[in-house]
């Protein structure tokens, strides 16, 4: 992690994440977020973590900041990018976007 930040991880928290982690039908993705909390928790490094992981360091940097702002509910949260009405071309030779 990087100097001066500290995640703290609740029991209830923790007990959320190792809940992911053993259920075996929960995403992967859902799962390696966990890990990387409860690796921190642990208080692993961001190389060990990386290591871990196999994730790159932007990667555990940012699931890291999304757990201290959100808590275990922003590590199952997807962000979503949604498609501006303008970009919408053609759909059935009509024009379906904005002007």
């Amino acid at each position: 992690m990087r100097a001066g930040i500290v995640v703290t991880v609740t029991r209830t928290d923790r007990r959320r994440l190792e809940a992911i982690v053993a259920d075996r039908s929960a995403p992967q993705k859902h799962v390696w977020r966990a890990h990387i909390i409860l690796a921190t928790a642990e208080g692993c490094g961001t190389v060990e973590i990386m290591r871990r992981s196999g994730k790159s360091k932007p990667v555990v940097w940012r699931w890291q900041a999304r757990f201290m702002a959100e808590g275990v509910d922003g590590l199952t949260r997807d962000h979503v990018v949604t498609v501006p009405a303008v970009s919408r071309v053609l759909v059935m030779g009509r024009w379906m976007g904005g002007c």
